[in-house]
């Protein structure tokens, strides 16, 4: 179980990676002091905006602090939820990464109609 476990921890680190590093060539890409969109609306429109510093680094941030919660979780729990802790953290990896990208697609091309994207 603990070879098991470094492999999906290792799938973590490389879906935090993608995210961070995509989120650093963003942020090279985008203008200063733009308000970057987070949230969008049924209609695809931007519902709210946030700095550039925050919204590029929330997702990386916030999904490492959930795969933490999950480490600690499984090490915490008995072996039956460190077995589940196994799965959520294989699931959850490439999901996260996934609308990771998906967003900040959207946020790109939205902000590229905007003209806050340099070159």
């Amino acid at each position: 179980m603990d070879t098991l476990n470094l492999i999906i921890d290792g799938l973590w680190i490389a879906a935090l990676s993608i995210m961070a590093g995509s989120a650093r060539q963003a942020y090279g890409r985008i203008l200063p002091d733009t308000q970057v969109p987070m949230q969008f609306g049924f209609d695809g429109r931007p519902t709210w905006r946030a700095p550039k510093l925050f919204a590029l680094a929330f997702q990386p941030v916030v999904a490492t602090l959930v795969w933490l919660a999950m480490v600690l979780a499984g090490r915490l729990g008995s072996g039956e939820s460190a077995m589940l802790m196994i799965g959520f953290k294989a699931v959850f990896a490439p999901l996260l990464a996934l609308v990771n990208l998906w967003w900040l697609r959207k946020v790109m091309t939205i902000l590229d109609d905007e003209g806050q994207l340099r070159g």
